[in-house]
């Protein structure tokens, strides 16, 4: 089956000052919380269950020829999670089993050069 790629058009730059939701507004997405429940308390929970603050997690998806990784960055634990799969269906799908499970293969966070304080740059 021959890969065919889409024309994008470039994405248009903000402009200074410009964002593209107001801070301090939680991400709302009902399709995505009826898909994949626990992965998106991890994203949008700013407390843990005694009221004390939490850092969100961070989701990043990539892809490198034909594999499509997803990575979960739980901020508040320093640690990682890695999902390769086929589709990005699949692999949120997968992510949010293991997480709900607690299936999942966390990797410590380590130290990013290149950072003053070694945190992850998202």
């Amino acid at each position: 089956m021959e890969n065919k790629r889409r024309s994008v058009p470039a994405l248009k730059q903000p402009a200074p000052g410009e964002q593209y939701r107001r801070a301090g507004v939680p991400w709302n997405d009902p399709e995505f919380l009826d898909g994949y429940p626990v992965l998106y308390a991890y994203m949008t929970e700013e407390k843990w269950e005694s009221g004390s603050p939490r850092q969100t997690a961070t989701l990043t998806i990539y892809c490198n020829n034909s594999e499509l990784t997803i990575i979960l960055n739980d901020r508040s634990n320093l640690r990682s999670v890695f999902i390769q799969e086929e589709s990005l269906f699949s692999a949120l799908t997968e992510l949010n089993r293991q997480l709900e499970t607690n299936e999942c293969d966390w990797r410590a966070k380590k130290n990013w050069a290149g950072t003053p304080d070694g945190k992850l740059p998202f």
